[in-house]
């Protein structure tokens, strides 16, 4: 379903470049539990980052189904350090993203259909909108993925699924709730709720139970193994080696190499 081929990713910091993905390939098949270790700033988030398309590599290609994700090398706008001469031309030309050539773009442009349809995502920070209530929360990506006419005729529809989603998670009587009256294993909660309401392919979890406490983060880790023992793909990003050790596989990032 994922493929990452010989993935290199290096930040700026001054003039100094701090390689963090030296030559990364990993391979996640449909169903697959993978758990991503390794030691502080070592740079899982970021290849969790990558293969999602949150970020973007220097080298190096994610395919997802078979298609690629990322532009071809020296094409590619590094979000950190622009470290080609084309990016720095685009830059120096528009701020406008429609400045890129017509076949970037279209690149550009399914990563985004990408997150939001066929992926889904969970943080260790919820990142919830205070000013909506749970279930608009849920809603978000379904408002955000369609046109206001598509969104207008689904709605209901919408809204039926997110309240199944949220009473699976066991928040059904916290709908009109806001993210500050609830408690962090139940905004966890909602989050997966709203990662789950497009029914993505794979679902990426980033330190998942890292700000909770230890019942709690386990109850979370209860709820991901439960969507993967239904078929979710999950692919999550912990510290935790005893929490690593319930997926399917588990693979650690050592000096910017899986082992």
């Amino acid at each position: 379903m994922l493929r990452a081929e010989n993935l290199h990713k290096s930040y700026l910091l001054g003039r100094s470049a701090l390689p963090v993905l030296r030559g990364v390939s990993l391979t996640i098949q449909a169903g697959d539990f993978v758990a991503i270790t390794g030691s502080s700033g070592g740079g899982k988030s970021t290849l969790l980052h990558v293969l999602s398309g949150l970020d973007v590599p220097q080298r190096g290609q994610v395919f997802f189904k078979d298609e690629a994700l990322f532009e071809p090398e020296g094409t590619r706008r590094i979000p950190v350090g622009r470290d080609s001469s084309f990016v720095q031309a685009v830059a120096e030309s528009s701020a406008d993203r429609h400045a890129l050539p017509h076949d970037l773009r279209l690149l550009e442009n399914r990563r985004n259909d990408l997150r939001n349809a066929s992926f889904g995502f969970v943080f260790q920070f919820y990142y919830l909108l205070p000013e909506f209530d749970v279930l608009e929360n849920v809603l978000l990506p379904q408002m955000v993925g369609q046109s206001m006419g598509g969104w207008l005729s689904g709605r209901s529809r919408a809204a039926r699924r997110a309240v199944e989603l949220l009473e699976r998670v066991g928040l059904g009587d916290r709908l009109k709730h806001r993210p500050n009256e609830l408690s962090g294993g139940e905004r966890q909660r909602v989050a997966i709720a709203r990662a789950l309401i497009n029914e993505p392919a794979i679902l990426f979890a980033d330190e998942p139970t890292g700000n909770l406490d230890g019942k709690t983060g386990r109850d979370i880790l209860n709820s991901l193994k439960s969507l993967n023992q239904n078929g979710q793909t999950l692919v999550m990003v912990t510290h935790d080696r005893e929490l690593a050790r319930e997926a399917h596989r588990v693979v650690q990032l050592v000096d910017g190499r899986l082992q």
